[in-house]
């Protein structure tokens, strides 16, 4: 997830030009196609972002029974020279950890692993029958399969102003996953795979519904994960919007169009929810969102109107739901997992191919898988001994991450599909 830049007004589509005049009738008919293929329009409601205003104030807020809390601190943005210097810092003690000569070397054995991350990696293999298909399977560029889960111990060794935390502190589960992504210029690989062509003109449209259908899918393995590591607290902040869908126009025209893509934001908000509300009724559920640049304040408002649904999941859901504004997710796991050590599940958006993406070069400010590692580097050791060195590869073995967690004495689980489109989890350890 990346926080977006400010963004343009929205543009309206002017939809299909036609030039020629002397075939009228094959010109509407065509037209009349080209319409059908369209998404249904939504109702404008004034500026889509007002009800996540609305809900800011405590009045509000009581009125539909949501939790807030305010007290948690965003992220402050590092300077330049200050990001360099935690960057390399983070670097040599990755080094260190695992005993390694020098950065990008291959893991031959394991070193002096921290002690809480040792035998305390969990990899959620999705082997349904849709992790099949396309490119959900792990192999080649991608080290994680599409619906895969691997869940890591880690600690916030830097605070939300990348100040260095002094003194010990507690560890906490963080569960990695990869958002699909639809829109990020050529990066977004998952569209393909969720497109139909349709019209005369045979383009390419996104399948909203298999789309959001798969999202839901991947946060329900986050769902299972936790019924079997039974946390009491899960973190989660938007995943799968900001830049996975900043470009989406570029390949569906469609989402030029403001109130289409804000209908695909909040089918994906409903279905993001969903899921969670499938976790164990014990958990509760901490909810961060942004509401910032006008891309966030959207999503923001997305996932709002997702709690607020006259739902009965959703009613359940909020009476263990608490929204945070702006919020660090890694310090508010600091805070709190110094209540409850070893019972928090953060929830991050990584990429495929790379367990904390880039996150030793510089850049990426605002991106939060990246910003978790360089302030970890608990977190950054098992993504090294995972990833299977420090930067990505082209041809991967499709049980590449399956062996490497293996090498750390962790735990495998699959998802499989039984009869009646039941969904259960088998977990075994190899002696």
């Amino acid at each position: 997830m990346e926080l977006a830049p400010s963004s343009r007004s929205p543009q309206l589509s002017d939809g299909p030009r036609l030039a020629c005049c002397c075939c009228w009738c094959c010109c509407c008919f065509w037209l009349q196609r080209e319409r059908e293929s369209e998404p249904e329009s939504i109702e404008p409601s004034a500026h889509v972002a007002d009800l996540g205003e609305t809900l800011l104030n405590d009045a509000s807020t009581s009125c539909v029974g949501l939790r807030w809390d305010l007290r948690a601190l965003p992220m402050g943005l590092p300077s330049d020279e200050l990001e360099r210097r935690v960057v390399e810092e983070t670097q040599q003690k990755v080094i260190e950890n695992l005993s390694l000569r020098r950065w990008g070397q291959s893991v031959g054995f394991i070193g002096q692993l921290p002690k809480e991350q040792g035998g305390r990696v969990h990899l959620f293999v999705d082997k349904t029958p849709a992790a099949t298909v396309g490119g959900a399977p792990a192999g080649g560029r991608n080290l994680l399969g599409r619906y895969d889960v691997v869940v890591v111990k880690a600690r916030a060794e830097r605070d939300h102003a990348w100040s260095e935390i002094q003194g010990p502190q507690h560890s906490f589960w963080v569960a990695h996953v990869a958002a699909l992504n639809a829109g990020e210029g050529d990066r977004a690989a998952d569209f393909y795979d969720f497109s139909h062509r349709t019209g005369l003109t045979r383009r390419l449209c996104l399948n909203e519904e298999a789309y959001c259908g798969a999202m839901q899918q991947i946060l329900g393995n986050v769902a299972r994960a936790c019924a079997t590591l039974a946390p009491q607290h899960l973190i989660f902040y938007p995943i799968g919007m900001g830049a996975s869908l900043r470009q989406l126009e570029s390949f569906d025209p469609r989402y030029s169009d403001h109130q289409a893509m804000q209908r695909l934001r909040r089918n994906l908000a409903d279905a993001s929810m969903k899921a969670l509300a499938s976790t164990p009724d014990s958990i509760r559920i901490h909810l961060c969102l942004s509401f910032g640049p006008r891309e966030c304040e959207y999503d923001g408002d997305a996932f709002l109107r997702a709690v607020i649904a006259p739902d009965t999941d959703m009613g359940r859901l909020r009476d263990r739901l608490t929204i945070y504004r702006d919020a660090d997710a890694l310090d508010l796991a600091r805070r709190l997992t110094s209540a409850s050590p070893d019972k928090v599940v953060l929830v991050n958006d990584t990429s495929r191919e790379l367990i904390g993406n880039h996150w030793f070069s510089s850049g990426a400010k605002q991106t939060v898988d990246e910003n978790l590692h360089r302030r970890s580097p608990s977190m950054s050791t098992i993504a090294y001994v995972l990833n299977g060195g420090g930067g990505p590869r082209h041809a991967r073995a499709p049980d590449e991450l399956e062996k490497n967690v293996e090498r750390l004495n962790g735990r495998l689980h699959t998802v499989r599909q039984g009869d009646g489109g039941i969904v259960y989890v088998i977990s075994w350890q190899r002696a």
